[in-house]
């Protein structure tokens, strides 16, 4: 189960910079991103 968490923050980072990128769109692409990298800051005791 952590092992599966590891990888879903760090591909919802990813996930939002594409959508960003690739599609312009800001709003969703930032809302994934933020997603993930509250994810990621939980699981990894930063928060």
């Amino acid at each position: 189960m952590i092992e599966a968490v590891e990888w879903i923050d760090e591909a919802l980072i990813i996930a939002g910079v594409i959508i960003v990128l690739l599609g312009g769109d800001l709003i969703f692409g930032g809302a994934v991103f933020a997603v993930g990298l509250v994810l990621h800051l939980l699981f990894h005791g930063m928060i």
